[in-house]
């Protein structure tokens, strides 16, 4: 029995050397490189290197020097995607370096290289456990930029006379651990009652009385005591500042960045996105006696006493700009904010207060502030301060604020000073708003001879602005298009006012000359010529223009500059017996043409177009003409189809062709009949008119004919006036 007893305590002898020592699997190496002193730190970058070193420092080497130079693995595979711990696998324990003995004081740099794999399985059975990545770090001593992920620190709590020290990297902090993370799990369980004097559990840090600046965990931290996302127990003196959870937090005292905040310790920059619960449970932390400044929760909590950045705050503890948002927990000792006020900004800019610029976000990426100095700087943008209506934005610096429609901006210093926009945001700004009221000159429009209308204008919205000044500086002998201008007071009450330029477009008119009298037509449209002047001892024939005859009162078709001369046929002389009074109401007495109307209308060559109406100045059309020549020839023309009778007349006797009826008359046209009805006589007469180049070749005979016998004369200027 005896030799039994010493096989088995041998046994356990090589057991727990495995344990507290070196791995079976793992045969602890020296590095090659370095020495472990400052200047030329031991160069890590395997398990086994690693391994070496937490043997040398805790064999008495406590302040030696390392850093890793590779991302190191001790044990593959150690949780599953959940977090949990995969059971039926054997994996290598890990030997914390340093203990409270034993604390570590050099500086461990991991160059922010990742130790994966790390298990730790332990309880307290034989007095307190420091279990982590470190054990303890001396108040000398520096942990910085190293990683811990896929590990499993777990202690549970056998006896509540000793004391349990759990974290990720450290589970005991006097010293400083900057830039560090866990990813692992960490857990220290067990015990009766409270727990709170025995368990010390933390992502990154069980107890910290040192500081601990820049660190963050993913992991899932449980205890029975002290439990926080980043530290279990922030002790008197100690520093938490710039860390952040986002991993799942239980425990007694928890919070989702530390579990219990003594007095005289601070926590500050610091914020939870992780789910917490437990019996005093705070979305930062779960009991503080010491100082919370600036920090934030959008992370659920639940449990007996809760508060969305505190679950209790005791005498002596203060709670300074910290929030937490709707729906996670109420807080008398924080401000409620949305999400919607978490992911515009405010927050993130509400936490800078004081400060310079350590909480970052990147608005409309990021949905709440961050730690990272690679986002944006978040700067205020306030429209109207003060105001009723009032607007208050956040922008990342850089960013361009566009305004809203219908309003422009000025600063809120210089009133006078209109914000050009958009408008790049690069620091707190105070803006005013005024609605925007354009004012536009009306767009006219004239024909260049006539005068330019009153200048009005149209504002949008229909406002009332005084002391507006218009101007437009044009030559009206030229088409063309001519700015109107416009200017006014910039500001008026709570308007500010665009001026917008008109337009006068000066279209062109034709010259219509008529007998040298200048007058005006607009193109596309038709110009009605004068009645019939009167000239003594001339019979009025129409306007001429060009080769064509218009008769008095016409409506033409203007395409361009156009002149119009009357056309005058001398007047035979008349010398007729003494008639019946004329019925003719339209002729007087003292016309120069009343005794010729009154012979043709004694003789019945003529009638009147109406019964009491002669129209002396409308011209002649060919019908008519024809009807005076039949008439003389003994026909009977008269009644309603005393057209077709002349026009047959003319044609039988060879006078007309009977074409174009209704169309007037041309004096070699008129003369060619008269010619026609006296047999064609050639005479041997010289054509001598100046236009009379101009008289068509069919009508020469008959003109020198005429003009022979008087019949035809010239105009004032010897013109025979052919067509």
């Amino acid at each position: 029995m005896k030799k039994l007893l010493v096989l088995v305590f041998a046994i356990a002898l090589c057991l727990g050397a495995l344990c507290v020592g070196a791995s079976a699997d793992i045969q602890p190496t020296k590095p090659t490189e370095g020495d472990g002193t400052a200047a030329a730190p031991y160069k890590i970058g395997t398990a086994a290197e690693l391994y070496w070193f937490a043997q040398t420092v805790n064999e008495g080497d406590y302040d030696a020097n390392a850093e890793l130079t590779n991302d190191i693995t001790i044990n593959e595979d150690v949780l599953d995607e959940n977090g949990n711990l995969i059971t039926g696998k054997t994996f290598t324990q890990w030997t914390p370096i340093g203990n409270n003995s034993n604390r570590y004081t050099g500086t461990f740099d991991g160059n922010d290289k990742t130790i994966s794999g790390l298990y730790y399985s332990g309880n307290n059975a034989s007095g307190n456990v420091y279990a982590g990545l470190f054990g303890c770090v001396g108040s000398d001593g520096e942990v910085k930029n190293v990683k811990v992920a896929d590990s499993n620190i777990r202690v549970t709590v056998t006896t509540d006379q000793n004391q349990q020290f759990v974290g990720g990297v450290c589970a005991s902090n006097y010293g400083t651990i900057t830039n560090c993370s866990n990813a692992g799990t960490v857990t220290g369980v067990g015990g009766t009652g409270e727990g709170s004097s025995i368990a010390y559990v933390g992502g990154v840090c069980g107890a910290n009385y040192g500081t601990i600046t820049n660190c963050c965990n993913s992991g899932s931290v449980t205890g029975s005591g002290n439990v926080g996302g980043v530290c279990g127990y922030n002790s008197s003196g100690g520093t938490i500042e710039n860390c952040s959870n986002s991993g799942d937090v239980g425990g007694y005292y928890a919070g989702g960045v530390c579990g219990q905040n003594f007095s005289a310790a601070t926590i500050t920059n610091c914020y939870n996105i992780g789910s917490v619960s437990g019996y005093y449970i705070g979305g930062v932390c779960g009991l503080n006696g010491g100082a919370i400044t600036n920090c934030y929760n959008i992370g659920s909590v639940s449990g007996y006493y809760i508060g969305g950045v505190c679950g209790e705050n005791s005498s002596g503890g203060t709670i300074t700009n910290c929030y937490w948002q709707s729906g996670t927990a109420s807080d008398i000792n924080a401000t409620e904010k949305s999400s919607i006020k978490f992911a515009s900004g405010e927050v993130t800019w509400l936490l800078n207060q004081g400060q310079t610029g350590t909480w970052r976000q990147n608005i409309g990426t990021d949905t709440y502030p961050v730690l990272d100095s690679e986002s944006g700087v978040v700067v205020q943008l306030t429209v109207d301060k003060d105001e009723e209506d009032e607007v208050v934005m956040y922008f990342n610096i850089g960013d361009e604020f566009e305004g809203e429609d219908g309003k422009v901006y000025f600063s809120k210093d210089n009133e006078d000073e209109r914000i050009t926009l958009p408008y790049t945001v690069d620091a707190d700004t105070n803006l005013t708003s005024r609605t925007l009221v354009t004012v536009t000159a009306n767009d006219i429009v004239i024909y260049f001879e006539e005068k330019l209308p009153d200048l009005t204008f149209t504002t949008r919205p229909e406002v009332i602005v005084n002391g507006v000044n218009m101007l437009c500086d044009f030559s009206a002998a030229k088409p063309g298009k001519y700015p109107i201008l416009i200017g006014g007071p910039p500001v008026q009450g709570d308007y500010a006012f665009d001026y917008v330029f008109g337009t006068l477009t000066v279209l062109p008119s034709w010259i219509v000359t008529i007998d040298g009298e200048v007058y005006y037509a607009h193109p596309g449209d038709s110009y009605k010529l004068p009645d019939a002047p009167s000239k003594p001892g001339y019979i009025f024939l129409g306007w001429r223009s060009g080769d064509k005859t218009y008769g008095a009162g016409d409506e033409v078709y203007i395409t361009g500059d156009t002149s119009f001369t009357a056309i005058w046929a001398n007047m035979p002389d008349i010398t007729p017996s003494e008639p019946e009074a004329l019925p003719f109401t339209d002729v007087s007495e003292g016309a120069w043409y009343y005794d010729a109307v009154c012979y043709v209308w004694e003789n019945g060559i003529m009638e009147g177009v109406e019964t009491d109406e002669f129209a002396p100045n409308s011209p002649l059309t060919r019908a008519m003409v024809w009807a005076v020549l039949a008439r003389l020839d003994g026909v009977e023309v008269s009644g309603d189809n005393w057209m077709t009778v002349a026009q047959e007349w003319a044609v039988e006797s060879g006078v007309s062709d009977g074409e174009n009826a209704t169309g007037y008359i041309t004096r070699e046209q008129l003369v060619t009949m008269l010619w026609r009805c006296a047999g064609e006589p050639v005479v041997d007469y010289a054509l001598t008119a100046p236009d009379a180049d101009q008289i068509s070749d069919w009508a020469v005979e008959a003109m020198r004919w005429a003009a022979s016998e008087g019949i035809i004369e010239g105009d004032d200027l010897g013109n025979l006036n052919p067509t």
